[in-house]
């Protein structure tokens, strides 16, 4: 169709940031470190609304920094009223008071989205009775989950047992993964993709999963404060597609979820 790169301006909702910690932790990179510094970024990059998960409680490996990080980001959403979707973590090797958690989270604060899970960070294991009672507590509280895994027929497994449930998974993929990725939200109805990560530069990905699995499927993201978000910006609107498509991956679908929830 060869259509001219859009320079409109649009709402733009990030389903991807991870906001900085009180403790200055960036998740290693050159960073900046202060919540306002995240806000002026996302100006920047015309970034309307975000969802947002605190990266203290997404390292954390003890019940304490989790909560912690919960409620930073708790703070974070106070502190810019309508700007910040808020998204909790919690850790299945303390199962219990991960599933109070998440009971307090959704009753008394509304929080809607779990994750970004992200296992390797936390230093826990998805394939486990623990991490399935996690889950089955997100969907009974009506949460949409976000997760970062390799492991794609587990993800899909855990999709067919919940299937009210919307799961999100992180990022586009590699070279040796990102077909059968596409696959999988190609084929599970509750499975989307959000398109935050270094995967965003690799020709043709983004065009894959919206010429397989539909645009309905895709959501916005950058992964702040890993990614700069401008990049992201400027790769949907480079997109060769129809317009009302693009507005559905920068916000109507992201919408859709959160109405639900």
């Amino acid at each position: 169709m060869n259509r001219k790169p859009s320079r409109r301006r649009r709402t733009i909702i990030d389903a991807h940031v991870h906001i900085p910690g009180s403790n200055g932790d960036v998740l290693g990179w050159p960073a900046p470190t202060a919540l306002a510094e995240t806000v002026a970024a996302l100006d920047r990059a015309g970034i309307r609304q975000a969802v947002i998960t605190s990266v203290r409680s997404t390292v954390a490996k003890d019940m304490q920094e989790i909560r912690a990080g919960n409620r930073e980001m708790l703070a974070a959403v106070a502190a810019y009223p309508g700007r910040f979707i808020g998204a909790c973590q919690v850790h299945p090797a303390f199962l219990a008071e991960s599933l109070a958690e998440l009971e307090t989270m959704r009753r008394e604060h509304g929080i809607t989205w779990l994750g970004e899970l992200c296992g390797y960070l936390g230093n826990y294991q998805y394939d486990t009775p623990e991490f399935a009672q996690v889950i089955a507590k997100a969907a009974e509280l009506n949460m949409i989950v976000q997760i970062h895994t390799t492991d794609i027929p587990g993800l899909r497994k855990l999709a067919d047992a919940h299937p009210q449930t919307p799961f999100i998974l992180a990022h586009m993929g590699g070279r040796d993964d990102h077909k059968a990725r596409v696959q999988a939200v190609k084929e599970c109805p509750n499975l989307y993709v959000d398109i935050s990560g270094s995967d965003i530069s690799r020709v043709g990905i983004l065009e894959a999963y919206i010429r397989e699995a539909g645009p309905d499927k895709v959501l916005f993201a950058t992964d702040w404060i890993v990614c700069d978000p401008g990049i992201y910006v400027h790769r949907v609107n480079w997109l060769d597609i129809p317009e009302a498509d693009k507005e559905k991956i920068f916000h109507g679908n992201v919408e859709r979820l959160l109405r639900r929830s």
